[in-house]
């Protein structure tokens, strides 16, 4: 990480921010996220995180961006970092009730929640 980690509020900022990002900024995201997925790197995971969380373990290359990334923008990969998770987290929130069976369903009823609402 940066010589100056993230405050709880500037988690916070951050991942609010990531939420309501525009059109053009998801766009941009994915495109990042696609370029990790061709450098090997995690599904979902921004170049930028990933750079943060190498240089967190030690690794040389991955400092001397973090590094650079600073200069244009502080705490960047941290922000970076924060902005990767509450995304994680909303598509959890958003997939939650279609992965477990609804537990107030009638009784007997094999419908999932999409099946409810004529989806599948």
């Amino acid at each position: 990480m940066s010589e100056t980690p993230l405050t709880p509020e500037q988690v916070h900022a951050a991942e609010v921010n990531a939420l309501h990002h525009n059109y053009l900024q998801r766009i941009l995201t994915g495109v990042d996220d696609l370029d990790n997925v061709l450098a090997d790197g995690n599904l979902d995971e921004t170049i930028s995180a990933r750079v943060g969380r190498l240089a967190a373990q030690g690794n040389e290359l991955a400092r001397f961006v973090r590094f650079g990334l600073d200069l244009i923008q502080r705490n960047h990969c941290e922000l970076a970092q924060a902005g990767d998770e509450a995304r994680a987290k909303a598509v959890e929130q958003t997939e939650e009730p279609y992965l477990h069976p609804m537990t107030d369903a009638v009784e007997g009823s094999t419908d999932t929640p999409a099946q409810s609402l004529g989806d599948a």
